[in-house]
């Protein structure tokens, strides 16, 4: 007989990642400057000191979000609530970053490389960096 193999929680976690991914490259379908946008919108929440923005998004997408994060904690590694809110943060920086600057992002890779990006690309690349970010180990709070 052979074993069915359990998913591993990296596998699971990619898998989790690549449902964001598909939802990103859904929007990106419609119309290809809305995903670069909404990307800009979540960096503006986060970074200007007005909470309007970020209440609206709360608001408007809050279950899907906090469901999103309660799924993310258990394919991570053992940590304190105020690392998870650390790390959560790192991993939607480099999401937001990558998308929101995704043209320009294309674009020199075009002209220093000669190598073109599609977005479903780019979300595949993704998921990899984040699935492995997110189960980096934790260091403490030791110094560089």
């Amino acid at each position: 007989k052979q074993s069915v193999q359990e998913p591993s929680k990296q596998q699971e976690l990619q898998a989790l990642f690549k449902i964001l991914a598909h939802s990103c490259q859904h929007v990106a379908q419609k119309n290809h400057h809305s995903l670069a946008v909404f990307a800009r919108l979540i960096n503006m929440a986060y970074s200007q000191s007005q909470g309007h923005l970020r209440k609206h998004l709360t608001q408007q997408y809050g279950a899907s979000f906090l469901y999103f994060m309660k799924l993310l904690r258990q394919f991570m590694p053992a940590m304190t609530n105020e690392q998870f809110f650390w790390r959560f943060h790192y991993l939607l920086g480099t999401l937001v970053f990558a998308l929101s600057s995704s043209e320009a992002l294309v674009a020199i890779c075009e002209r220093e490389y000669q190598e073109s990006r599609r977005i479903d690309q780019i979300m595949s690349d993704l998921v990899l960096v984040l699935a492995s970010a997110a189960q980096a180990p934790m260091t403490g709070d030791q110094p560089l």
